[in-house]
C-alpha cells in the first residue's frame, strides 16, 4: 500500500468505529490498532471486516482492536492525525492474553494446563491397560500360559506405559 492509501484506509476505519467522538482511547500495539470506544453499538464491525487491508477486528471488553499486521504505525500516525488524537509509543502484543481475574478463572487455567499435559499421555496408559485386560483373558481362557516367556514379554510391554508415567 502506498502512504495515500493509509489516508484514505484511516479515514474509513475512524468512521466505522464511530468517529473520533465515539473514542476515548486509541493506541496500537505491533499488529492492531486499539480503540475504546463509548458506545460499542456505534462500531461497525463487518463493515471494519471488509475493509481491503484490514486482517480482522477483536472485541476486548469496550475495545476494539483492528488487526492490521505490519502496516500498523503508518495506519496509526494517520489516524492520530484525523482524531486529534495524542501519540503514544506502541504496546506490548502480549496484552492479547487475557490474565486471570479471580480464583475461579486461575483455577480454570491451571486445570487447563494440568489437562493438556496429560492428555499426550493418555494413549500409551489407555493401550497399555487394554493390552493387560486382554492378556489377561487370554490367560483366562487358557490360550496362553502365564507362567510362560510370552506372557511376560507381553506383559512388560503393556506396563511400559505405566513405568513412564
Amino acid at each position: 500500500m502506498a502512504k495515500k492509501d493509509f489516508k484514505e484506509l484511516s479515514k474509513r476505519i475512524l468512521d466505522l468505529v464511530g468517529g473520533k467522538d465515539n473514542v476515548t482511547f486509541f493506541i496500537h500495539c505491533v499488529t492492531r490498532l486499539r480503540f475504546n470506544v463509548k458506545d460499542k453499538s456505534k462500531v461497525d464491525v463487518e463493515g471494519l471486516e471488509k475493509l481491503e487491508g484490514i486482517f480482522g477486528t477483536q472485541w476486548s471488553g469496550e475495545q476494539i482492536q483492528v488487526i492490521i499486521g505490519n502496516d500498523v504505525p503508518n495506519v496509526y500516525d494517520d489516524i492520530c492525525e484525523l482524531g486529534g488524537f495524542e501519540k503514544q509509543n506502541a504496546i506490548d502484543e502480549n496484552l492479547d492474553i487475557d490474565k486471570p481475574k479471580d480464583f475461579k478463572s486461575v483455577v480454570k487455567r491451571a486445570m487447563e494446563t494440568v489437562s493438556s499435559a496429560v492428555v499426550d499421555t493418555l494413549a500409551p496408559i489407555l493401550a497399555g491397560g487394554m493390552i493387560k485386560g486382554i492378556l489377561t483373558l487370554l490367560a483366562f481362557v487358557g490360550v496362553i500360559n502365564p507362567d510362560g516367556t510370552t506372557y511376560n514379554l507381553i506383559n512388560t510391554v503393556a506396563d511400559a506405559g505405566f513405568y513412564f508415567y
